[in-house]
C-alpha cells in the first residue's frame, strides 16, 4: 500500500499532466472555432454583440456615466461614483446635503 506522501506526489504529477493536456486540447479547440468562424463568415460581434464596445476595443471612448451632481461655482460635475471631489467634501463639511447639488 502506498503512503500518503506517495499518493500526494502522484496527485501532483497527474495535476501537471492534466493541465498540460488541457492546454493542448484548448489550443486545438480554439483553432477549430477560428476555422469554423472563417468558413461561415462569423465574427465575434455576431456571437457576443457589443462585447468589443464594452471593452473599449472598438476605438470609441468609454462613457464614465452621466453627471448627477453639479458644482454651483461652475466647476466640474460629479457622477456620484468613485471618490468625492473636494468641492463635495467641503460642502458636506459645511453642513450642506448631497441632494442640494443634484442635477
Amino acid at each position: 500500500m502506498a503512503t500518503y506522501a506517495e499518493i500526494q506526489k502522484k496527485i501532483a504529477e497527474l495535476e501537471k499532466q492534466a493541465e498540460a493536456q488541457l492546454r493542448v486540447e484548448r489550443a486545438g479547440n480554439i483553432q477549430q472555432v477560428k476555422q469554423l468562424m472563417q468558413q461561415l463568415h462569423v465574427t465575434v460581434e455576431d456571437i457576443c454583440p457589443g462585447v468589443l464596445k464594452r471593452r473599449g476595443s472598438a476605438g470609441g471612448a468609454v462613457s464614465k456615466g452621466a453627471i448627477r451632481y453639479a458644482n454651483p461655482e461652475g466647476g466640474k460635475g460629479w457622477t456620484g461614483h468613485g471618490r468625492k471631489p473636494r468641492w463635495v467634501l467641503d460642502a458636506l463639511a459645511a453642513g450642506r446635503q448631497l441632494e442640494d447639488f443634484a442635477v
